[in-house]
């Protein structure tokens, strides 16, 4: 159990912020690998906090190494029926190094008192392995192509249908500086690795922002971003640590007993440790 963390708290961070600002435009999105182990018990626990993130309204996700670790067909069980996109631009076959999930996607946000709407190209990257392998669709297997090669290819594309472009990144912090430097028209990396965690400055390399949260989900990023004439005027980010001092969403961690009591029966039956509903899960 982490002292940090968890989506009751995170559901009210987000209600804050939406009233906080009642006619900004807002995008949720989840920077990958939020796969718990690959057991029944962990299964379970995966798929409650895709279907948590949903009813907090995450829109899009980046696929993370560790959210392969049972392979594509056993990821697409735990999704199945849920709204969330997941996206992958470096992420291909090892037949035809064609993408195994949607290389990137376009989501139109809708702001309040009749603001136009922001279209939001976002694409998602992991870091690059020349020997990572996993199953994959239909016989074939998974592989990593270098991410700046396959941003290249892909952002030109983004960049002509959306207003502002995002890359999610399961990749270090130095990776990211490099795909900034390398790959025009990126409007923000949002990342997460390890336990690399940005200030509320605002880093700029090029005309790129970078935005990392560390891992494990102990804490949100949350940008505040202006955008005049079609491009990004200003940039606020704010950094939540989600500790106790973050109250939990009642109505969120009400939904939670039922998805914990099913994980808790089937950790009972194999020994291992139970969960408790708290902020902090």
């Amino acid at each position: 159990m982490n002292p940090s963390g968890g989506l009751a708290r995170r559901a009210w961070l987000i209600d804050q912020a939406k009233k906080a600002l009642p006619d900004a435009a807002v995008l949720l999105a989840d920077t990958g690998n939020f796969s718990d182990n690959p057991t029944p018990a962990g299964d379970m626990k995966t798929r409650a906090l895709l279907e948590g993130m949903t009813r907090l309204g995450y829109q899009v996700a980046n696929v993370g190494e560790r959210d392969l670790t049972a392979g594509y067909d056993a990821l697409m069980e735990r999704i199945s029926g849920l709204p969330l996109k997941l996206v992958s631009s470096n992420l291909v076959r090892q037949d035809s190094k064609e993408p195994v999930f949607t290389p990137f996607t376009v989501i139109k946000v809708s702001g309040g008192k009749g603001r136009k709407d922001i279209k939001v190209g976002v694409l998602g990257v992991v870091r690059f392995n020349p020997v990572y392998q996993k199953a994959g669709p239909t016989g074939t297997n998974i592989v990593i192509v270098p991410p700046t090669e396959a941003l290249q290819k892909l952002v030109p594309e983004v960049r002509k249908q959306a207003d502002v472009v995002v890359v999610l990144a399961a990749l270090h912090k130095d990776d990211a500086r490099a795909i900034a430097m390398a790959v025009p028209g990126i409007d923000f990396v949002l990342g997460a690795f390890a336990n690399m965690i940005s200030g509320t400055e605002d880093e700029v390399v090029g005309a790129t922002h970078l935005l990392y949260v560390g891992n494990q989900g102990k804490y949100v990023g949350e940008s505040r971003v202006s955008i005049n004439d079609g491009k990004v005027a200003s940039v606020s980010n704010y950094m939540h640590m989600l500790t106790a001092r973050y109250p939990d969403d009642q109505a969120t961690l009400n939904w939670l007993v039922g998805p914990l009591r099913k994980v808790q029966d089937v950790e009972k039956q194999a020994g291992g440790a139970v969960p408790t509903v708290s902020g902090g899960h």
